[in-house]
């Protein structure tokens, strides 16, 4: 999945470490059930491998974990089952990935605009839930990956990534493109407190011809530059892939350890997240969960 960068804020963080300049940084390794969690880096999908997960606490918790193809197509087959499994599990708490961008007055409209993370907000909306991110904190998040890389290379990374989502997910145009990573801009120096490395869309442009010269544009990033379980010496990514990967494995380190917390609480959880999280969790989970 992708760096969360809107309505953030008010998410509590997951506070591993303190690193320099007052940014927290995260550890690995931080307890037993942290050393469970699969690196992405490290992971290959098998013909046996399982999408979703269902776990029960020793009280009366309970977990259904959803791992989702991102798509925002009603008739997709995965919005029916995730309804399905909704009526069925009757959670008292949701969990979604990436930001709240909202939802909209009907489901179908709900995935179009904002894909399963919003389909599952609406259903927790309509019973009357609570809906909550799965994110660590943004600012968490971009200290981490700028103490493992350089500062430029996280934010064209994180630009980039956006405007890759915006172009095959949501077929904006160029110029579409471009003011939405302009407004981004403005709201992620203002999250942070701090001014990012990457401060306009020309600097972007600059920054992104400084490593991959004129065969494409920042816009035009393939989406296999940020596949977390691919080597950019094979996508050309230089740093994308590997960054990708380090922040997945980052989050990965907070969603299991809030959504083992809430089971452990006793609220029946159901969480909706990017498929590939589920596997790479499961295994700190069953450990976490007691």
């Amino acid at each position: 999945m992708v760096i969360c960068i809107i309505a953030v804020m008010n998410v509590k963080r997951l506070t591993l470490a303190i690193g320099m300049q007052g940014i927290l940084i995260a550890a690995y390794a931080q307890d037993s059930c942290d050393q469970q969690l699969v690196r992405h880096g490290e992971w290959k999908e098998t013909a046996g491998t399982q999408w979703n997960l269902e776990l029960k606490s020793s009280g009366k918790g309970s977990l259904f974990y959803y791992g989702a193809r991102h798509a925002d197509e009603p008739a997709d087959p995965q919005f029916a089952e995730i309804s399905a499994h909704f009526d069925r599990v009757k959670p008292t708490v949701v969990f979604y990935e990436g930001p709240d961008r909202g939802i909209a007055a009907t489901g179908p409209e709900t995935i179009t605009r904002f894909g399963e993370s919003g389909y599952i907000r609406f259903l927790a909306s309509r019973a009357g839930i609570r809906s909550m991110p799965l994110e660590p904190a943004f600012p968490d998040t971009y200290g981490y990956l700028i103490s493992r890389y350089p500062q430029e290379q996280v934010d064209i990374y994180m630009l980039s990534k956006e405007a890759m989502r915006l172009r095959t997910r949501k077929d904006y145009t160029r110029e579409q493109i471009v003011a939405e990573i302009g407004g981004m801009l403005k709201a992620v120096g203002k999250m942070l407190g701090r001014e990012t490395a990457i401060g306009s869309v020309e600097a972007l442009d600059q920054a992104f011809t400084k490593y991959w010269g004129n065969k494409l544009q920042w816009w035009e990033a393939p989406q296999d530059w940020f596949d977390p379980h691919k080597q950019s010496s094979e996508t050309g990514g230089i740093f994308t892939n590997e960054i990708n990967a380090l922040s997945s494995d980052f989050r990965d380190v907070h969603m299991y350890r809030v959504l083992a917390e809430q089971v452990n609480r006793g609220e029946r959880v159901m969480a909706v997240v990017g498929r590939n999280h589920v596997p790479l969790q499961a295994p700190a989970l069953k450990c976490a969960i007691k």
